[in-house]
């Protein structure tokens, strides 16, 4: 005896199942950007469509430190010591940022102002005009940042990406001191130091509450020839509405240039600058 086989077709789906179907396909593809936020574990897409923010801030970061310039504007100042300089009020900063899939960037622009007055114990120099030992000095000075970031994230998950940045920041220093002096009479000075930091590390962020809690965080540090670099930072913004939050964060940043430090022979420095801020951020 043979036996023959039977095969015997059906459609995959019955025919009163299909309008629910296209009707539920149709609506996922009416709706890529939930669709995609709805799936969980570790199939889950981040996102499918960038956002951006922009917000205004307020800080007023500790700046210490010294400076030294041995080339033609013989300038030698230590920031505390010398002009005893504090935060003379709360700075204002701008923030841009972009969050995609797979990238982001970031823009960020914050001034600060510092005043110090002091009988200084030994003779210093701003801009080539020296200030002898037992002047009276009022100082001042305006410090503006500016930063642009790039960033690549390469681990994702649904709520949370790790990435790694590249960039630059500027500092800009403009300072003024007014010296007088019971001998010698008075002195004024006046100096604009510009420092090109590069950036390069790494950064973080995690999405909670429904979106409405987002913790990010960067590392960046920088080892080249005998000067060093680094910049820690944490960001916090809850939005109590879709598209507007508070923001608060805390950044330290540390820059060493030591003498015979094989970038510029003639400067060396050491600052420090510290703080907290408190803004507003609009996101879309």
């Amino acid at each position: 005896m043979v036996l023959m086989p039977i095969t015997v077709s059906a459609p995959l789906f019955a025919d009163d199942k299909l309008p629910e179907l296209c009707d539920n396909a149709s609506l996922l593809r009416a709706l890529p950007g939930k669709s995609a936020q709805s799936l969980h574990g570790p199939y889950a897409v981040i996102q499918v469509k960038g956002f951006w923010s922009f917000g205004v801030y307020g800080s007023g970061p500790d700046l210490t430190g010294r400076y030294e310039d041995q080339g033609n504007s013989r300038t030698k100042f230590d920031l505390e010591a010398d002009l005893a300089l504090e935060t003379e009020n709360t700075g204002i900063g701008l923030h841009m940022d972009y969050s995609g899939p797979r990238f982001g960037f970031s823009l960020d622009y914050g001034m600060q102002d510092y005043a110090g007055l002091n009988t200084i114990d030994h003779s210093l120099y701003i801009g080539g005009e020296q200030f002898p030992e037992g002047t009276r000095v009022a100082s001042s000075l305006k410090n503006s940042a500016f930063d642009i970031n790039g960033t690549v994230k390469f681990f994702r998950r649904s709520s949370a990406w790790i990435g790694l940045d590249l960039g630059i920041q500027a500092w800009y220093m403009d300072i003024e001191a007014n010296g007088k002096h019971e001998v010698y009479g008075t002195a004024q000075a006046n100096e604009t130091v510009v420092i090109p930091i590069p950036q390069a590390g790494i950064s973080a962020s995690l999405q909670m509450l429904e979106n409405r809690l987002v913790l990010s965080g960067r590392a960046h540090f920088m080892n080249y020839k005998e000067a060093s670099y680094s910049r820690i930072s944490a960001d916090v913004r809850y939005y109590f509405l879709p598209w507007l939050g508070g923001r608060v964060f805390w950044e330290k940043q540390s820059l060493d240039v030591p003498p015979d430090n094989g970038i510029e022979k003639d400067i060396q420095l050491k600052l420090d600058r510290e703080g907290m801020g408190f803004g507003l951020v609009a996101r879309w």
